[in-house]
């Protein structure tokens, strides 16, 4: 029988499981392209005011992470979407 697998907000205290997630995940084609976010994964996502991260977990274990952020859209300098407004 499968383990159950659970979708939660990302916390600080998963940094180093989701560092050595992404050390493991090797994306392209002839290309291999590997990110290094040590020693903060969090870091990128927190120039955004409005980032959420999650996690998928099993048995306890960090499987799987996704994230999205609403970001300003500028036309012309002027802004057409504000995460503020949102």
């Amino acid at each position: 029988m499968a383990s159950e697998i659970v979708i939660r907000d990302a916390r600080e205290e998963d940094n180093q499981a989701l560092i050595d997630l992404d050390q493991q995940s090797v994306m392209g084609g002839e290309i291999e392209l590997v990110f290094d976010r040590s020693p903060d994964f969090f870091a990128r996502s927190r120039a955004y005011e409005q980032c959420r991260m999650c996690v998928a977990e099993e048995d306890g274990a960090v499987i799987g992470v996704g994230g999205g952020t609403i970001k300003s859209l500028r036309v012309d300098g002027s802004v057409v979407i504000d995460p503020v407004d949102l």
